[in-house]
């Protein structure tokens, strides 16, 4: 067996499991990490001292007396480094900042013009670093309702400006900082996985009938894009010489009409979306679908499922908001990507 680098290996390892119960279960000694990881306490030391070194953890104080030498505490850094989320909805982007465990610890929502775009995220990014209390910034990300591959947004009609645009290098190169830049539906989806629907099942869908039609995936308790990031635009979908989205449209466009038949439409609107959960069921078969729709009501719920066989059938929830969700798969994210290569 080639063992070559099993050393360093184990040394990542180590690091992760004092790491780990240390955010997880708070200030211990030396010795209580030994007992609660299974290492030796020789390694433990090794392992504190080097995560010390690093700022990863600090030393709060000295544990509580139990008759002989007084042992020294050492806890998770909440401060070594913080990131910074910021997700458009409806003209402003809700933004939050989170320390190193993914608590939040600033929010805000900043409005925007979208009149030129880059600079104004540009400028929330810096009002928002001004927040930071010191710690230094990440990671930042960005959430945008558009389709994002490579960096570049595309069909992004929300917010024209940044059609085509690089914008995660355009603003990395801004901000001297790493960004993530991510589709809003995505990051609902992983959002809702993460605070709701992880115990239930680990295929989700996100179907999201509002401004635009869009769906993020989960699957197999991973974020889903495809092979392009196209993965979930279904409202690219034909529907006869149309398009899903250019369906929705028309009925949404019908209520809001004054004298138009209310109900009559909301139960095409139900059919056109059973339609969607039908096509989602059938290639993806997950286990929830979560649905995000004004128009829609519990009573709408049997429509939705109607089609679609009783064993194959996905549970149907919906949803009222997306948008925290969204701010709660992005902080997530850049958490995970803020940390270091071996511990992700």
């Amino acid at each position: 067996m080639d063992l070559v680098g099993k050393p360093q290996t184990l040394r990542v390892l180590n690091r992760e499991a004092v790491e780990a119960l240390l955010r997880a279960c708070g200030p211990m000694t030396k010795a209580e990490l030994s007992r609660r990881t299974g290492l030796s306490l020789v390694t433990v030391g090794k392992t504190v001292d080097e995560l010390l070194a690093e700022g990863r953890i600090v030393s709060p104080g000295m544990g509580e007396p139990t008759g002989g030498r007084t042992a020294r505490l050492y806890a998770f850094n909440r401060r070594q480094f913080c990131v910074m989320a910021l997700s458009y909805e409806e003209g402003r982007f809700a933004s939050a900042l989170a320390d190193a465990a993914g608590e939040i610890f600033y929010r805000v929502d900043l409005p925007v013009s979208g009149v030129d775009i880059v600079e104004e995220i540009l400028g929330c990014v810096r009002e928002l670093t001004g927040k930071a209390e010191g710690i230094p910034v990440a990671k930042v990300g960005l959430g945008v309702p558009g389709v994002v591959s490579g960096g570049v947004v595309s069909q992004i009609p929300a917010l024209p400006g940044l059609e085509g645009v690089d914008l995660a290098a355009v603003l990395e190169s801004a901000l001297g900082c790493p960004v993530l830049l991510e589709n809003d539906l995505n990051l609902a989806a992983w959002g809702l996985y993460l605070d709701r629907f992880s115990q239930e099942t680990d295929h989700l869908a996100c179907l999201y009938l509002g401004r635009g039609v869009g769906c993020g995936l989960v699957l197999g308790g991973r974020l889903f894009k495809g092979s392009s990031d196209f993965a979930g635009e279904v409202g690219s979908l034909r529907l006869g010489e149309g398009t899903l989205e250019e369906a929705f449209f028309q009925i949404r466009r019908w209520l809001s009409e004054d004298g138009s038949d209310q109900a009559a439409l909301r139960r095409q609107l139900a059919e056109l979306a059973a339609a969607t959960v039908n096509a989602i069921a059938c290639v993806l078969d997950p286990g929830l679908v979560a649905v995000k729709c004004q128009w829609l009501g519990e009573e709408d719920l049997p429509t939705l499922a109607g089609g679609i066989a009783g064993a194959h059938r996905p549970q149907l929830v919906l949803v009222k908001d997306v948008g925290e969700a969204c701010l709660r798969g992005l902080l997530d994210l850049c958490s995970h990507f803020a940390l270091p290569s071996g511990e992700r």
